[in-house]
């Protein structure tokens, strides 16, 4: 877990078994997962993340998870407003 950062949305159970199923899974995408974390993603909101949201200076969250289908993540757009979130704002 990140230093010092606690989600509101994630509890830090919750967290941990997040990072251990990424880090069997596909341990290439823990970076993503902690980012996601530190912006304060909603679990939801960071099934729909993606390298291609990474912009020069923000995260954009325009899509969210919407469940599972042939084994692999559908998304939708989010149900808010989709936003770009500064990387200062960490």
């Amino acid at each position: 877990i990140m230093q010092g950062l606690r989600s509101k949305y994630v509890p830090e159970a919750t967290y941990k078994k997040i990072l251990k199923a990424v880090e069997e899974e596909d341990a290439s995408l823990l970076p993503n997962v902690k980012l996601c974390y530190a912006f304060g993603l909603r679990i939801n909101e960071s099934l729909g993340f993606s390298r291609t949201k990474l912009l020069k200076e923000s995260l954009l969250v325009d899509e969210q998870g919407a469940g599972v289908k042939g084994g692999k993540i559908v998304t939708r757009k989010v149900k808010t407003n989709v936003r770009k979130v500064p990387y200062w704002n960490m």
